[in-house]
């Protein structure tokens, strides 16, 4: 792009406070890959919904401001179950866990007496869990007023878990002056950079299937590169020093510049969004699986 993201020095439209979720067209692009990503199955009952719960996608931050208990749903910060800050002094390595280390870390993570603050701290795998689970009851029922419902908030909690600064305590950066990184980039750059947006949903394996195991996964992958995102828009380059801050007499149209700078910030919100329609996409065609098995 001529203007790319060379538009960094362009005002940047970023509001105050953490933001929750993906931005529109985020959102809206993976609901409408997710949704065409599915087996024929599930797309003969699930596809027509395409309009609506793209025009829907964004309810579930909506309801974040007005009904107690939405906002934690969004959100699962990593550093609460012992898993360290973003440190921008070296690059981050991957989150690599054991299958039994990865299920205690599940069972901590959708435990009510698990001692921490679930508000503060996020409880983002039992609302997708939660979701997934009442499609299916809506469709076996075939309330399909309630299946859209609980289709739009389990794709969106899907996405939301796939921000790398939903997985963190420092989703709006390192410092003060780092404020406004959250909204940079989940909104800017996939605004302003069609590099930044899904082309497909990403392969997933079929094991992939329950929605608090899928958003956790998501979860881990996206805690290191909360650490790249932030050493962006500092401008950091890994030297095994100290990052320098951005200077703080920056004016506000100027800030959170470097995440639109980088073009790999592009590809990590690319294969992001991907990943996540693709994960989508699964848990909608289990919960569809679901509906049509016998009672049990």
């Amino acid at each position: 792009m001529a203007v790319r993201c060379a538009a960094l020095w362009l005002p940047l439209l970023l509001a105050g406070g953490p933001a929750t979720a993906w931005e529109r067209l985020a959102h809206e692009a993976v609901t409408r890959t997710a949704l065409r990503a599915l087996p024929p199955s599930s797309r003969a009952v699930l596809g027509p919904w395409e309009e609506e719960l793209a025009r829907r996608c964004m309810e579930p931050d909506d309801e974040a401001g007005t009904i107690p208990g939405e906002r934690e749903r969004h959100f699962l910060d990593l550093e609460a179950f012992g898993f360290p800050e973003p440190d921008l002094t070296k690059v981050p390595g991957p989150l690599t866990l054991t299958p039994d280390a990865a299920r205690a870390l599940l069972q901590q993570a959708l435990d009510p007496g698990f001692p921490r603050d679930r508000a503060r701290t996020g409880v983002l795998p039992e609302a997708a869990r939660s979701q997934q689970r009442a499609l299916s009851a809506a469709l076996r029922a075939g309330d399909d007023a309630a299946a859209r419902r609980h289709a739009v908030f389990l794709i969106h909690y899907v996405a939301d878990a796939h921000q790398p600064l939903h997985a963190t305590t420092r989703y709006n950066g390192i410092d003060a002056f780092q404020r406004g990184v959250h909204g940079a980039f989940e909104g800017d750059l996939v605004a302003r950079c069609p590099g930044a947006r899904p082309r497909y949903a990403a392969a997933v394996p079929a094991a992939e299937a329950e929605g608090a195991a899928v958003v956790l996964t998501a979860l881990l992958e996206g805690h290191p590169l909360a650490t790249t995102v932030l050493a962006a828009d500092l401008g950091c380059p890994w030297t095994g020093k100290p990052p320098r801050p951005r200077c703080r007499a920056v004016p506000r149209a100027r800030a959170n510049a470097g995440v639109l700078a980088c073009t790999h910030l592009e590809v990590i919100a690319r294969e992001r969004l991907e990943r996540a329609a693709g994960r989508a996409a699964r848990l909608l065609h289990a919960a569809w699986e679901e509906a049509r098995a016998p009672a049990r």
